[in-house]
């Protein structure tokens, strides 16, 4: 019955419209566009999705509800319904098949918005999912449009899933509509706010940038230099932050579950996203991360759903993406809980392709055998094919990490997974710092990862386990060798520092030997210059008495 209704709606279509490839192209691409956009829209309301099932409890529902801004989750809701309205009429032209998909979306987006129905973990997981459908669709459309499809299974998934939600609600739906009434009312605030957020980067982010311009023209012209300097540096940091944009993960969730389906597996992507914002360029390096390391993950990392459940772990893999930041840094961690990472497979690697010898092998750590993976030509692939197995993937992550200053840690466990924890230095960004002094030499140290000075006696330091340390507050501190670390000539140290400071990081406490502190101040931290980008332990220059001073970073010093 559906596809007679289908070739009926195509060649009605065909009738009324001529189609030429240019148009077909067009439509293409503003289905496409309103695909993306739907299905940013749904996630903005993954939040509001209540985990129960069975039978509706207010209660329940209204403690679940609690700080949640249901205002802003209708009118998502409104947007969703017309974003999916506009793609319906979009697919009707080229694929009737991804039209009727749209139509069965609205038979859940319409009840929700006019409080009939209960956005549950089940409905909101299954419109995500009909989208990612219909992007396959509209992808096999693109390389063959004469291809049959057929959505019959999906069409009856999703009435089923619309029965669930209903009999969920039951004959709760007059108590729930005057619940949620009560709670959302706002005039249009919400909409109205809505609008300005998009104004906010083509309208409101030009006109600072532009009144700061003529603020800068004037104070140069009276040549105050101190107010041009702030001028200037304002200028360039609203500039920045106009083409800051989040990234989109999207493409992930359908790319994870068709590459598992073609090794014969099954995988859930899992994203954790703090909506970081930064410009596109490094956003590109960082898919160029993200395709390597998640197809590592599925091909390499996960088991087949046999051997999975013969481990007593669920037969669906799981992969998770997190994205978030700190003050300095942008954070990308990837994760599987796979069967972990074969270190003897990088090793038979390294060797047979002669990257390291058995000599150095032997005083070779862990992490640096787990390096070994981002050198071409290692690979822990057993066959080659159009995915995996030539080692040249986690080469070109590595290039892209390094354009960006990056840094990756790799934690592997046999038969539990393996996560890569990257690491990304900001540019152009603002910390309270302490500028120390170490002979002739000046340093900036965040303030964070600062715990306390104290005075220095040289006699009272002590070995332990071949590591020079300290006592601080009843337990051994290991000093930092100053001289090896910077790589400073003996003989250029005189050895007459007064003060430690006792340093903090995520890796424990250590000490410094300092002459003196200089400074202590909010400090802009510049980029590193090419010079210093060799030397990990910095993490940029910031300015002190028109010198540039280098910035430690404190978790690579310790």
């Amino acid at each position: 019955m559906i596809s007679g209704k289908i070739k009926t709606q195509q060649k009605t279509l065909e009738k009324a419209v001529i189609l030429d490839d240019k148009m077909k192209q067009s439509i293409l691409k503003d289905a496409r566009n309103l695909s993306t956009e739907s299905l940013s829209l749904i996630k903005s309301v993954e939040s509001y999705a209540f985990p129960a099932e069975g039978q509706f409890n207010l209660e329940e529902y209204g403690q679940f509800l609690f700080n949640r801004n249901l205002q802003t989750f209708f009118e998502n809701l409104r947007l969703l319904g017309n974003k999916v309205h506009g793609l319906k009429g979009s697919c009707g032209f080229l694929v009737p098949q991804a039209k009727m998909l749209c139509h069965k979306i609205e038979d859940i987006t319409r009840p929700l918005s006019e409080q009939r129905l209960i956005l549950t973990r089940d409905i909101s997981y299954l419109l995500k999912q009909t989208i990612f459908k219909i992007q396959d669709i509209l992808d096999l459309f693109q390389e063959n449009p004469d291809a049959e499809v057929s959505v019959d299974d999906w069409m009856e998934s999703i009435s089923q899933a619309l029965d669930r939600g209903k009999h969920f609600i039951a004959n709760h739906q007059e108590v729930y509509s005057r619940f949620i009434m009560e709670r959302s009312v706002d005039h249009g605030e919400i909409r109205q706010r809505r609008t300005e957020e998009y104004l906010s980067v083509s309208v409101n982010g030009y006109e600072l940038l532009v009144e700061q311009t003529k603020d800068l023209y004037y104070s140069l012209a009276d040549e105050r230099a101190i107010q041009a300097s702030s001028l200037y540096n304002q200028l360039l940091q609203t500039h920045q932050e106009i083409k800051k944009v989040p990234m989109d993960l999207s493409r992930y969730e359908r790319l994870i579950p068709n590459l598992a389906k073609e090794y014969g597996k099954e995988a859930e992507l899992l994203i954790e996203d703090h909506q970081v914002r930064a410009d596109h360029e490094f956003w590109n390096a960082t898919h160029e991360i993200l395709n390597h390391v998640l197809k590592n993950a599925v091909i390499h990392g996960l088991e087949k759903p046999e051997e999975r459940k013969a481990l007593g772990k669920e037969s669906v893999g799981k992969i998770a993406i997190k994205l978030s930041e700190d003050a300095l840094h942008i954070l990308l961690s990837i994760s599987d809980d796979g069967r972990g990472i074969n270190t003897d497979r990088i090793v038979e690697k390294a060797l047979s392709n002669s990257i390291i010898t058995r000599e150095q092998l032997e005083k070779m750590s862990e992490k640096e055998i787990l390096d070994l993976l981002f050198v071409q030509g290692v690979s822990t692939a057993e066959s080659l094919d159009d995915n995996a197995g030539r080692g040249v993937g986690m080469n070109a992550v590595q290039e892209a990490m390094h354009h960006f200053q990056g840094n990756c840690r790799i934690i592997t466990e046999k038969g539990k997974g393996c996560s890569y924890h990257f690491s990304f230095a900001k540019s152009n960004v603002s910390l309270l710092c302490i500028i120390i002094s170490i002979e002739d030499l000046h340093f900036a140290i965040p303030e964070d990862n600062v715990e306390s000075f104290i005075n220095y006696q040289k006699d009272s330091s002590f070995m332990v386990k071949q590591q020079k340390s300290y006592r601080y507050n009843g337990s051994a501190v290991p000093l930092i060798d100053f001289k090896a670390v910077f790589e400073i000539n003996t003989q250029e140290m005189k050895g007459n520092q007064k003060q430690l400071i006792i340093l903090k990081s995520a890796e424990g406490k250590t000490g410094l030997a300092i002459d003196d502190i200089l400074h202590h101040a909010v400090m802009p931290i510049l980029p590193l210059p090419r010079i210093y980008r060799q030397t990990p332990i910095y993490l940029g220059i910031t300015i002190f008495k028109d010198t540039p001073v280098q910035v430690v970073d404190v978790e690579k010093l310790i």
